[in-house]
């Protein structure tokens, strides 16, 4: 096991080097020295490992993994860790604040927006997955936003001539379209996010989840005001 998990996380090293004792007790010195990544890495390492033993077992034999994930969020919760285990094995950011946002989103993406909701679901997974990519978090949701745009204006190319072809109309709030031009020059000035800036700082997390929860928001009401002329495939 602590083979596997050196291994997870690139480690060089031998697990006696945690222990001489026994294996168990390199283990768990090597799990209370370690970083939360590593950590979120070995919780992740076991649930794949019960899953596995759960696949060989019969129907009816208990499910080992289940029981793991219901433990684990427990503890979770009680120790206020914004983490969650899904029914995958996978940890999960808890984001009380945007549950709201991506719920009306994830309703509001119907089969016209396929290609916004494929930018939105990994917009979400590389913000609320371990380990959390800020950077391509923020220009997967960004993308989306372009991407409902050019459906409800077919004959743009970008989310600015986008943006310029909505100021036309007059069914268009002129303050929800500036916030949606800046989120725009956000994305473009910001390092990581786009057109391969390598320069800078990336975005932080309290960025990133800013800037998806707005772009979410700006999502819902582009989809509510423009939505009904955008063509059904």
């Amino acid at each position: 096991m602590h083979e596997l998990f050196l291994a997870r996380c690139r480690i060089d090293g031998d697990p006696h080097e945690w222990g001489e004792c026994s294996s168990w007790e390199a283990l768990t010195t090597h799990l209370k020295g370690s970083c939360w990544p590593q950590f979120f890495d070995f919780v992740e390492l076991l649930a794949e490992l019960l899953i596995e033993k759960d696949d060989h077992f019969p129907f009816d034999s208990p499910a080992k993994f289940e029981v793991y994930r219901i433990r684990l969020n427990d503890l979770l919760d009680e120790e206020n860790i914004g983490w969650q285990m899904d029914a995958h094995g996978e940890l999960k950011r808890k984001i009380r604040a945007m549950n709201r946002s991506i719920s009306s989103a994830d309703a509001a993406l119907d089969s016209r927006f396929k290609s916004a909701r494929e930018h939105y679901k990994r917009s979400l997974s590389y913000l609320l997955t371990h380990p959390v990519d800020e950077a391509n978090s923020v220009r997967e949701i960004i993308s989306a936003l372009e991407s409902v745009i050019k459906v409800i204006a077919p004959k743009v190319a970008t989310l600015g001539a986008g943006v310029k072809e909505l100021r036309k109309r007059g069914d268009f709030n002129r303050w929800s379209l500036d916030i949606i031009e800046k989120l725009y020059a956000y994305s473009n000035d910001s390092p990581f996010v786009r057109h391969g800036h390598i320069d800078g700082v990336a975005p932080t997390r309290a960025e990133a989840e800013m800037i998806v929860q707005t772009a979410l928001s700006m999502i819902c009401y582009l989809i509510e005001v423009g939505g009904e002329g955008a063509e059904r495939p």
